[in-house]
């Protein structure tokens, strides 16, 4: 099957061998160079121009892919729910209460993974447990949660249908329309080269 790259300014073709069929929803480029794939198929990785298949993950959506500062890496997987793949390969299925759309980023200062809800909600998930909860009535945008982002101080940046939400030492702001963005909902973000 082929694939493309994006290398130097141009799109790339590259012939990636046992490539899952059409239906590919996220991807993820890892700390080794590995590019995951989540797709209805399962789950796995393109290295040295070879998919690889990880066993014992099944088919469904993947909403978000995130590696976290142990080299951990984490899939949302919509039906089954938060999946964690060690540096080793072992694989396991960890239960933080929800099984919805999901949103996910590591987090470099504090550890773990930042799990934002597609209904709304962020849950800091760090060692099997929920270290800290954030939700529209601690002032986090309303509505749906795009995407999720942390800086490298620790700074947790959240795209909602409400808003813009900055996490700072555990305090909420939101910028939105009545504080100046053309509208209130924010798809994304990227952080530029001037931070």
């Amino acid at each position: 099957s082929e694939a493309a790259l994006w290398r130097e300014g141009r799109m790339a073709k590259l012939d990636v061998r046992d490539l899952p069929k059409p239906g590919v929803a996220s991807l993820f480029d890892d700390r080794r160079g590995r590019i995951w794939l989540g797709s209805q198929s399962g789950v796995g990785y393109i290295e040295h121009g070879t998919y690889k298949a990880l066993e014992g993950v099944p088919g469904g959506y993947i909403d978000s892919f995130a590696e976290d500062r142990d080299g951990n890496l984490w899939v949302a997987h919509r039906e089954r729910g938060l999946l964690r793949i060690a540096p080793d390969g072992r694989i396991a299925w960890n239960d933080t209460g929800q099984r919805t759309r999901r949103r996910l980023a590591a987090d470099p200062v504090r550890g773990g993974i930042w799990i934002g809800a597609f209904l709304g909600g962020l849950t800091h998930f760090v060692d099997g447990r929920i270290a800290a909860s954030y939700s529209v009535r601690d002032g986090l945008g309303k509505g749906r949660i795009k995407q999720v982002s942390v800086a490298g101080d620790g700074t947790v940046w959240v795209a909602t249908e409400g808003g813009l939400s900055r996490i700072k030492d555990g305090r909420i702001a939101t910028l939105d329309k009545q504080g100046g963005l053309p509208c209130d909902n924010v798809n994304w973000m990227i952080e530029d080269a001037e931070h």
